[in-house]
């Protein structure tokens, strides 16, 4: 019997298809999640805050999961696995009802938040600044979900949870650079 060994040829890098629109997807997609996260926690009527605030949970899950998928095929599988934790964690929390269930339901997902970004803060391709907020992000998350954990209950409005979405929001945008920087070499 002979034996026949196959080529495994290496993933393409992220500027490797210039009409790759993913990356266009996950810049808006992040874009999105920043804005009507902030826009939302400014508007206290309903339905207005339950739709800026769902609308972003949607744009953050689409993104995250994108760079996960291009890190992945990039090899930068720690990098990509943040994504995909940020990704599961941001589903969490769009899941969590308004009670004192979903407040648990919150920090459930905000304990994600912290790997999570601890592990997409890693990629050296991406602005310093942005990984060193996305790294910090991950401090107040894990206040917010420790508090919870003991009993605590904090409000997912509350002082540690809007610090870390504040440094997860500049966070972001160093990843929405760092999405476009790659899609405008790759157009070149």
């Amino acid at each position: 019997m002979s034996s026949t060994t196959e080529s495994i040829s290496r993933p393409a890098p992220w500027n490797a298809a210039p009409t790759d629109t993913g990356r266009w997807i996950a810049a808006a997609g992040l874009a999105v999640g920043i804005g009507l996260g902030i826009g939302g926690s400014m508007v206290d009527r309903q339905p207005t805050y339950t739709i800026a605030e769902h609308l972003s949970s949607v744009g953050l899950i689409t993104a995250t999961t994108l760079l996960a998928i291009r890190f992945g095929r990039a090899a930068s599988w720690m990098v990509a696995a943040g994504f995909a934790l940020l990704a599961l964690a941001e589903t969490i929390i769009l899941s969590a009802p308004v009670s004192a269930a979903g407040e648990a339901t919150f920090a459930s997902g905000v304990a994600l938040y912290v790997p999570g970004l601890l592990l997409a803060s890693l990629p050296r391709e991406v602005p310093v600044w942005s990984r060193v907020a996305g790294a910090l992000a991950a401090i107040p998350f894990a206040v917010h979900a420790g508090l919870s954990w003991l009993g605590q209950n904090p409000n997912p409005g509350g002082p540690a949870a809007t610090a870390g979405y504040i440094l997860l929001s500049v966070a972001a945008i160093g990843w929405i650079v760092h999405v476009l920087r790659n899609a405008s070499a790759a157009a070149r």
